[in-house]
Order: structure tokens, then sequence, then C-alpha cells
């Protein structure tokens, strides 16, 4: 398995590490403010309907109103798109607890019961685009920064080795004129250096 393979193959699992993690504090957080003291929860089916609605909410806020909206800074926007967004799932919710439930649906009730739990979901979305699309712009910079000392470093090599040549024939050509012993080891010093350049 190469560097860069491994690299994606831990990337991926650690994404869906974060969605497996939010899912489960999303999920229980609908339980944890259940404040319903009998024995029997009726409303189990309902709220695995309302979870799944939920899970599209998360999906619907992180990959489209946090972009269309929180980047470009129109607040009272999202706002109202998410009291909308609030009201949709109500209904979604009421529809389903007729279907399921034996029992009259009270709005107020059930409102009080999924808001807490639509506030930590559109939480957890908002707070996971924007640290992932901070973690991508991050990546993007840092790529950009290497291909930048990339291309100066190049843009120097061929600046200073026409120089570092010139100057190293000279010297060969004084040590030819010296009749020098160490004609022989300079040129091939320079003959490895430039099979390594």
């Amino acid at each position: 398995m190469t560097v860069g393979t491994k690299n994606l193959w831990t990337r991926n699992w650690l994404r869906i590490a974060v969605h497996i993690s939010i899912w489960i504090v999303i999920i229980l957080s609908n339980y944890i403010f259940d404040y319903d003291d009998e024995r029997v929860n009726p409303y189990g089916g309902v709220n695995v309907v309302t979870n799944i609605f939920r899970a599209g909410i998360f999906y619907f806020n992180a990959e489209l109103l946090v972009p269309v909206l929180i980047y470009k800074k129109k607040y009272l926007g999202y706002f109202l798109a998410l009291i909308a967004l609030f009201l949709v799932m109500m209904l979604f919710h009421g529809l389903i607890f007729q279907l399921l439930v034996d029992r009259r649906f009270v709005l107020l009730k059930a409102a009080a019961h999924n808001i807490l739990p639509f506030i930590i979901t559109i939480t957890a979305s908002t707070a996971y685009k924007t640290i992932t699309d901070k973690a991508k712009a991050d990546a993007i910079a840092s790529e950009r920064l290497q291909e930048n000392l990339k291309t100066e470093v190049s843009f120097l090599r061929s600046q200073i080795s026409p120089h570092f040549i010139f100057n190293v024939l000279n010297n060969i050509v004084a040590l030819v004129r010296l009749k020098s012993a160490e004609l022989e080891p300079t040129v091939m010093r320079l003959s490895t250096l430039m099979q390594y350049m």
C-alpha cells in the first residue's frame, strides 16, 4: 500500500467515523430529552422515522444552506430557512405520528420534544461543514505553497547552475595549465555532481 493510498484510506475511515459519531449523538439526543414516564414508549417508531428525516436535514443544511446562505452572510435568510425546515419536519412528524401512534397529536408538545434535537442536528451539521471546508481549504493552500516552493527552487537551480559550471570550468582550465594532479579527481567530482543534478 503506497503512502498516498494509505492517507486516502485513513481519510475515508476518518470521515466515516465522524459521520457515525455525529449520528450517534443526534439519534441519542431524541431519547436523552424524552421526558415520557411511561414504561413502554409508544413513540419509538415515530422517533426512528423522524431521525431518518433529520438525517436529510443534516445533509440539506450542510450541502445547501450553509454554502448558499451562511458563507454568503445571508443570516436572516438562513434563520428563516431553518424555521421553515423545522415546520416541514413538524408536519412530517405529525403525519408519521398519526399513522403510527394511537393518540392525539399535540403540536406544542411535539415541537417541545423535537426542538432540541433539531438544534443539535443543525449545530452538528454546520460545524461539520465549516470544519471540513476549512480543512480542505488548508490542504489546498498547503499544496499551493509546496508547488510555489518547488517552482522557486527549480528557478534558483536554473539560475545557479550555469554560473556554477562556468566557475568550475575556469578552475579546470587553471588546473590544466598548472598540470595539477587534482585535475582528474575534479573532473570526476564534476561528473558525479552533474549526474546527481
